[in-house]
């Protein structure tokens, strides 16, 4: 499994090819980075949560809103690496919760409703992870067509 650190070498690599699909994995890193750096942003603001009782984590993704906001987030992530790449299986199947509720309210209760802050800092971390895998298949296409 390869790591957000590794990403940047993988992108200069795609900075290299001169292809529309390169143009794409562009979008592709750029999208995935912001969404990783606001995933990174709940983190933090969970990181100082210590309740068991998922108060303070309903706040934060159903009063402020940040559950649909990670959600319209990942699913542009996802939306962004299928255009890219003409296989999007693999792609499909990291954000296959997307695809089982396509309502961002919905999607969101089921993921956080009520849940301690430690559950919802362990889904975060696998949507980011999520994220990092795509934008991996991705760039990994442009610089070696093919292969997965």
């Amino acid at each position: 499994m390869q790591t957000e650190q590794e990403l940047p070498a993988l992108y200069e690599r795609v900075l290299r090819e001169k292809t529309a699909e390169a143009a794409a994995a562009g979008k592709v890193y750029r999208v995935g980075n912001e969404t990783l750096r606001y995933i990174d942003s709940l983190k933090a603001q969970l990181g100082a949560v210590r309740d068991d009782n998922g108060i303070k984590v309903n706040r934060l993704f159903f009063t402020s809103g940040e559950g649909e906001r990670l959600y319209r987030r990942l699913k542009e992530v996802h939306e962004t690496c299928r255009q890219a790449i003409k296989d999007g299986q693999d792609i499909d199947k990291l954000f296959a919760p997307l695809q089982k509720n396509r309502d961002a309210g919905k999607w969101a209760r089921q993921m956080f409703k009520d849940v301690p802050a430690v559950a919802a800092m362990t889904l975060l971390g696998k949507f980011k992870n999520d994220c990092t895998q795509a934008m991996f298949i991705v760039l990994r296409e442009v610089v070696t067509p093919g292969r997965r």
